[in-house]
């Protein structure tokens, strides 16, 4: 019997359609490129300074026909790749730990969720609220001390990694020149040089720091409008010292200069809107408090005429709560109750039979 089994039948199931992708909108595809244009155009004017560098002193050092500062050049910029990441990376840090510091204390300013029904009557009532206020000009970011304890810190990092990356790459081509190269010319062009290149390392973490605490708070606006003017203007000395064949040092001069103009600018635009004080930012007076203040209760109101007799108030932080009190009634009429099923008897039942009364 079980030599002569029946083969069993194969069951082909079909193949069911993969869900498709839902396509990306139109709006949705303009916000990526508005927040992402400017963070484009910073990377595109970093590529135009560096490109320009390069271009500039190979052809002023190919048409001096002097081989020695082209190969010092080549090994300058390899040294200044190798160090700038450095500077770079704490950009990055900046970009990944402040925006959790403002978060967390914005959600501790808010007080946390207290529920669902409270949270979407609070969303209700607010959106509410916005729409009878003005609206008001965007304001400067006034920095929680969380997040003034991030920005202050990689400054002070900033300058660690600045001056270290200037010794090291100061002192590599200065003390161990022929570990570079074994010519003479080539070695004694890297000592010359290595100043301008210490000094481009030392200024390049500063402004690292600050550019990653503009894209952290969303200032990219101002930082791609600085880049962008840089760029240009860099860009244009370096082709006129390319046209008059121009000496590696004042090559590497106008790089310096460019450092140090974009150090100052972005750590100038940090210190006058991230890091002011707390005085010097604009208040809300009390007239405008007031006013909003009238404003929410309005909408309170008209809002628990909609939520059967629930009324919203306004706690001691701002925000709207729910309140089951009969004090906090403004309309004044009487709660509405939910029809009873049919189900349901008129009067409870009582569980256990009443015991009868006793004899006299």
């Amino acid at each position: 019997g079980a030599l002569f089994r029946p083969p069993r039948q194969l069951v082909v199931l079909p193949r069911l359609p993969r869900p498709a992708a839902a396509p990306a909108t139109r709006r949705a595809l303009v916000d990526v490129g508005v927040q992402g244009l400017p963070v484009l155009a910073t990377l595109l004017a970093k590529c135009a300074v560096l490109s320009s560098l390069a271009f500039s002193a190979t052809k002023s050092a190919s048409a001096r026909g002097d081989i020695a500062a082209m190969a010092a050049q080549q090994i300058l910029t390899t040294l200044y790749l190798l160090f700038a990441p450095v500077g770079d990376a704490l950009s990055s840090t900046v970009q990944t730990f402040l925006p959790r510091a403002l978060g967390s204390q914005q959600h501790q300013q808010r007080g946390g969720g207290t529920g669902s029904s409270a949270s979407s009557a609070e969303e209700a009532t607010a959106k509410a609220a916005s729409s009878t206020r003005k609206k008001k000009p965007r304001r400067a970011v006034v920095m929680t001390p969380a997040a003034r304890r991030v920005v202050t810190g990689a400054a002070r990092a900033a300058l660690v990694l600045g001056v270290l990356n200037a010794v090291l790459a100061f002192g590599a081509p200065t003390l161990l020149p022929f570990a570079f190269s074994r010519d003479e010319a080539v070695a004694a062009a890297l000592v010359a040089h290595a100043p301008f290149l210490g000094l481009s390392l030392l200024l390049h973490a500063a402004s690292a720091s600050a550019e990653g605490t503009m894209l952290a708070v969303r200032d990219t606006k101002v930082l791609s409008a600085f880049y962008a003017l840089d760029a240009v203007a860099v860009t244009a000395a370096f082709v006129a010292l390319a046209a008059t064949a121009a000496p590696l040092a004042h090559v590497w001069g106008v790089f310096v200069a460019y450092q140090v103009v974009r150090a100052a600018q972005f750590l100038g635009r940090v210190r006058f809107t991230v890091l002011r004080k707390q005085g010097d930012a604009p208040q809300t007076t009390a007239g405008d408090m007031t006013s909003a203040d009238d404003a929410g209760d309005a909408a309170a109101a008209a809002l628990a005429k909609k939520t059967s007799g629930r009324f919203l108030r306004r706690g001691a932080l701002g925000r709207f709560r729910l309140s089951s009190s009969e004090n906090n009634n403004p309309t004044g009429q009487p709660r509405r109750r939910r029809p009873r099923p049919a189900w349901m008897p008129a009067e409870p039942l009582a569980r256990d039979p009443p015991l009868p009364a006793p004899a006299a």
